[in-house]
């Protein structure tokens, strides 16, 4: 409770007056702990920690972190003027910032650079320029009011951002690119970065201070402004020098940073919304709200330029030094979430910024007449050494616009943080606006969200004005309560949204698209959708008869969402938005984080809500132990609407799951189940990411299916599918009229071969959707592993491109730099968050460290599909058998880098579609050789390093290739040759498991010696495969017509080799007139060993033999 105090009563802390709790500290390791005095001798018992005080709230599932800087000592060696946070078994906890040996403590760490490791937990400075501070130097704590904490020591002032966000701080990334040799801003020394873990167990990252050139020199431009006003004296010569100061700054953030363009529209509307939020709350501002709102919807016509702009420019920001003004802090407005702050805007925002400056610095003028003189003078020589030129007519109202946004902001600040200063900013918009700065709030004007952007029909027939999107409507003189069908705004805030534009929000899913929630009492549904670039949303819907134009969304502040609550709404209803897109055309879209849709052609989404009760406890507690790569792995990859068609979830789950027990795998494998309405796609064009297809049953059907098969013991890993969409024009595709999702440049944002969208890696918003689908997937329904489609078309920038086709990355080279760190984030923050998953990678080059770990430079999957392994043997199976002794490496080759990476060896639907023909077709001569043929492969696959996949019809042989509309011909599976590969196939699978020699060192040397790999004259390979306890099994393949009698090889143990493997087999359809039974050793040395055994090797077969003691 002492801790939670301290936190309400710092400034920096942004939860005042919400219930909130303490949900974790994170203690970095401590400050200048090396056992020595320091600086002016006090005592070492003093321990100083960066700690990471993690907070939640009860109105959202948002987290917010924040630094203390906490320092413990003996409670008896408290100086009587500090008190402490809290006092536990005489130990104290204070402010490390108000204790002489705490800053002690934080000087010597400076000075060491920091201590930690940033890729586990931890803190590190990261040096720009060398630091100028020794232990020597004193330390003191800057006495100006802040939002952070800063401290002057040596040539440096070093800042401790308190409220931290996930991510680097502007103000770190902003002096870092302007550079030591800026006239206008301070050299940047170093900064720090923090590492540690949240209560989700996800590994955070955030600069936590910065290190800046210390202007001795200095003084403050507040001070000097205030006393300026206070005195009567001239201060225009000063601000003139500003005004040219913040355009050399602009113009050093052009060129460092991205331009671009804003509609001025578009501008008004997030002003209207700022005006309307704060309205709400500070009834004081009501009175100027007519007014306000025609200057903003006077923002129509043009568009602006737009850069990174300083964000919260006023004259506590400068410092003027005997070389000019210095501008400092690029943090941005302290109450804007980060991914607003890092938004391009227009050069108006800082030059509106400081405006409101001089009007705050004009109250300390000795009368009002004085005050006014003083800052209209300040006004017109700032805007002079800013612009060089008078501004027209439209400048003025761009200028007046965000002037009035900036008070509007500061009204809201003042009333949450110093309510004594509220006057200021309500006289300055008075002033602005030609109304008394008392008018009293009872006879304001309500503001009102509304649609204005419809039909001139549906605005004249519902009443609207179109002069903007907000109207201004009197109150009456007894306000009745809005009915309980009344549409209000999203309980989604900009904080809440925070992470999702950082790229940290890994469970986007609880924040936008549609959730069933109650709101004041009131059971309904909240619709949120992200468009920033939409002139307008709406959502449609039976429950307002598809009409729009009845309920439209309300832009939530800084965050590009649109939201709206809908009161008895609930699950079951079929919706879209209607998006108002930038060419200014209406377009019907799908709920990109719908959790179940309509079945194609229809395209509608539907708000769900699961009710499913999970039986798998004890399959996800086994799963959080396992070791994957050490245990058995065979995998069934199954297209579920074509293996039984007509089945739904339903159905599979009971006849899937027997025939997988069945026939032993461990796994299966679901090609995609995203909803998809181009069937023929397999799943693989994806238009929701978030439903699992509705043709077979609901997300709570598919969940059942899951939950038995993890009750039957089997594993489900899915195909995902992060690299493409489709341009379906009612799904991702130019969401909002813009590139949205995909990269607008066609080099980079589409695939020319499928006709596809490519996402864009390197944007925030598309990051966080991304890796919160992969958690909806596992987290939402269990799935065990997921498998990602295409990744070679997602690491390489020049992916089935020609030269001119493609966008070197930033180094020049072909490398998709965004896609690798994604992919990165992605397989990491899984691997974390839920222990026993696998992520599986399809890539089909060579790319180093795919299933390394990413501490050691590697992408981070678990499994990599060996498409190598996979394209020689098939290159093998197809040529004749006269013929494959010219082929023998083919097969022995994979063996040359089986153990590179941690290997699924595929035979997949990618095998048998497209004119590839069936893998029974694949192999030449008569039927009898092809049965033989595919058995032996088989028995070869399951004893190779690597674990296995084969996809649905592989096991019986299917004989034409796969087709989604006909599924698979069952009724072959009762032909003998058919029926034998299947028993074949079980039989494989149950011995498998049984043998850790299989499985176990899969990924290690020591589980694998050759017996023979160049006997290319008989088409034999031998291999044994070995257990960690000294299990021993030798898998000998014959791909010759011819039986060997006698054939012999060198073993690794003497003694009696049991044959529990024949593909020859009657059992399988075999001749059965080639089996070993038992086969002993002799003292006949073979190949280096010291004994040999003589075994008989019937044609296009696979034997395995069993050492036995």
């Amino acid at each position: 409770m002492e801790l939670k105090r301290h936190l309400e009563s710092a400034r920096w802390f942004a939860g005042k007056g919400r219930p909130f709790r303490i949900t974790d500290l994170s203690l970095l390791p401590a400050l200048g702990a090396d056992g020595h005095h320091h600086g002016d001798g006090t005592n070492d018992a003093v321990t100083v920690r960066p700690v990471i005080c993690e907070i939640s709230y009860d109105d959202t599932d948002e987290l917010e972190y924040y630094q203390l800087l906490l320092a413990a000592l003996p409670a008896s060696d408290v100086p009587e003027d500090l008190d402490p946070i809290m006092v536990a078994d005489e130990e104290a906890i204070v402010d490390a910032l108000a204790l002489p040996a705490g800053l002690d403590r934080i000087r010597a760490a400076i000075v060491a650079g920091g201590i930690g490791d940033t890729d586990t937990e931890g803190w590190q400075w990261h040096a720009v320029e060398p630091l100028p501070v020794t232990e020597s130097d004193p330390i003191r704590l800057f006495a100006g009011e802040q939002s952070n904490s800063s401290v002057l020591v040596g040539g440096a002032i070093v800042k401790f951002f308190r409220r931290l966000e996930l991510g680097g701080n502007p103000d770190v990334e902003v002096h870092a690119a302007l550079g030591r040799r800026s006239p206008t801003t301070a050299t940047l020394y170093a900064s720090a970065e923090a590492a540690w873990y949240n209560s989700h167990e996800e590994l955070c990252r955030s600069d936590i201070a910065v290190a800046l050139e210390l202007l001795t020199e200095a003084s403050d431009g507040w001070a000097m402004a205030a006393q300026a006003a206070a005195e009567d004296a001239d201060f225009t010569e000063q601000a003139h020098d500003l005004g040219v100061a913040l355009a050399d700054v602009h113009s050093r953030l052009r060129r460092a940073f991205p331009t671009g363009t804003l509609l001025a529209a578009e501008i008004g509307q997030g002003m209207l919304q700022r005006l309307a939020d704060t309205v709400a709350v500070v009834p004081e501002l009501r009175p100027h709200a007519p007014a306000l709102v025609e200057l903003f919807t006077a923002l129509q016509a043009e568009e602006l330029p737009s850069q990174r702009v300083h964000g919260d420019f006023h004259l506590g920001q400068t410092l003027a030094t005997p070389g000019g003004w210095r501008i400092i802090d690029f943090e941005g407005e302290p109450m804007k979430a980060r991914a607003e702050r890092l938004r391009l805007d227009t050069p108006w925002r800082d030059v509106a910024g400081m405006l409101r400056s001089f009007a705050y610095a004009r109250t300390a003028a000795s009368d009002e007449a004085a005050g006014d003189r003083w800052e209209q003078a300040c006004r017109a020589a700032f805007l002079d050494g800013y612009w060089g030129k008078p501004l027209d007519g439209d400048e003025a109202v761009v200028l007046q616009a965000y002037e009035m946004d900036k008070a509007i902001y500061e009204v809201g600040y003042e009333a949450a943080h110093r309510p004594d200063w509220l006057h200021i900013p309500l006289a300055g918009v008075a002033r602005q606006v030609d109304l008394p700065a008392t008018a009293e709030a009872e006879s304001a004007p309500e503001l009102i969200a509304t649609d204005t952007h419809t039909t001139d029909e549906a605005a004249t027939a519902e009443g609207r004005s179109d002069s903007g999107d907000l109207v201004v409507e009197e109150l009456s003189a007894d306000p009745q309560p809005a009915a309980s069908e009344h549409w209000t705004p999203s309980p989604i805030t900009g904080w809440d949204l925070e992470g999702f534009h950082t790229g940290g929000d890994t469970e986007v899913w609880r924040r936008l698209g549609a959730r069933v929630t109650t709101v004041d009492g009131v059971a309904g549904t909240s619709f949120t959708v992200w468009a920033p670039n939409a002139r307008e949303v709406h959502v449609k819907g039976n429950f307002n008869d598809w009409d729009g134009s009845r309920t439209p969304m309300k832009l939530i502040p800084g965050t590009g969402v649109w939201g709206v609550f809908a009161p008895g709404v609930a699950s079951g209803e079929v919706y879209k938005f209607a998006v108002h897109c930038t060419d200014g055309v209406w377009r019907d879209k799908a709920d990109p984080m719908a959790a179940f849709a309509e079945s194609a052609p229809a395209t509608g989404s539907i708000v769900y809500e699961s009710t499913y009760d999970w039986g798998d406890d004890e399959w996800l507690e086994q799963r959080a132990a396992a070791r994957p790569h050490a245990e058995p792995m065979s995998i069934y990859e199954v297209h579920l609407g074509s293996w039984r068609p007509g089945l739904t979830y339903l159905e599979l789950a009971d006849q899937l799951t027997e025939y997988v027990t069945w026939q032993g795998y461990t796994h299966v494998e679901f090609m995609p189940v995203a909803e998809h309405p181009y069937v023929p796609s397999w799943g693989y064009q994806v238009t929701g990411y978030f439903a699992p297809q509705s043709r077979l049953g609901t997300p709570d059907e598919f969940r059942h299916l899951v939950d038995r098969l993890h009750r039957a013991g089997i594993g489900v890993i899915l195909d995902w599918v992060p690299g493409h969409f489709p341009k379906d024009e009612w799904a991702l595709g130019r969401f909002d009229g813009t590139a949205l999702y995909e990269h607008a440049d066609p080099r980079q944002g589409e695939h020319r071969d499928w006709g596809t969208y490519i996402f864009n890696y390197g944007r925030n918003e598309v990051k966080s959707f991304l890796v919160s689908n992969a958690l909806y997937w596992v987290s939402e329904f269990h799935i065990d592993g997921l498998r990602v489609d295409a990744v070679a078309s997602m690491l390489y920038l020049d992916y089935s491109r020609q030269p001119g086709q493609w966008v070197p990355n930033q180094y020049g080279g072909n490398e998709n730099l965004e896609a690798i760190d994604f992919l990165r984030y992605v397989n990491s923050h899984l691997y974390r968050r839920v222990p026993g998953v696998m992520m599986i990678a399809e890539e089909s080059t060579s790319w180093p460290g795919v299933t390394r770990p990413v501490s050691e430079g590697g992408l981070g999957f678990g499994f990599k599909w060996n498409m190598g392994w996979m394209n020689d043997s098939l290159s093998y199976l197809q040529v004749p058998p006269i013929y494959r002794q010219y082929h023998h490496n083919e097969l022995t080759f994979a063996m040359v880098y089986a153990f590179s990476e941690n290997f699924i060896l595929p035979i997949s639907h990618d095998e048998v579609v497209h004119g590839k023909g069936s893998m029974l077709a694949k192999v030449p001569e008569d039927r009898w050789r092809q049965f033989a043929t595919l058995r032996a492969f088989s028995a070869y696959m399951w004893s190779h390093p690597g674990k296995q996949l084969t996809f649905m019809g592989n096991e019986f042989g299917q004989a034409s290739e796969f087709n989604e509309i006909s599924g698979l011909e069952w009724w072959t599976s009762n032909e003998p040759d058919h029926r034998g590969l299947q028993l074949l196939t079980k039989d494989l699978n149950d011995t498998y498991r049984g043998l850790p020699a299989m499985w176990q060192l899969d990924n290690e040397p020591a589980g694998f010696r050759w017996l023979e790999a160049d006997d290319a004259g008989h088409n034999v390979f031998a291999y044994e495969r070995h257990s960690a306890d000294g299990q021993r099994v030798a898998c000998i393949t014959n791909f010759s017509p011819e039986p060997w009698r006698g054939y012999r090889l060198g073993l690794s143990e003497p003694g009696r080799w049991r044959e529990i493997i024949n593909t020859d087999d009657r059992r399988y359809a075999g001749t059965g007139e080639h089996l070993n039974h038992v086969a002993h050793t002799e003292e006949t040395p073979w190949h280096g060993a010291a004994q040999s055994a003589a075994v008989d090797l019937p044609p296009l077969s696979c034997v395995w033999l069993l050492r036995e003691d």
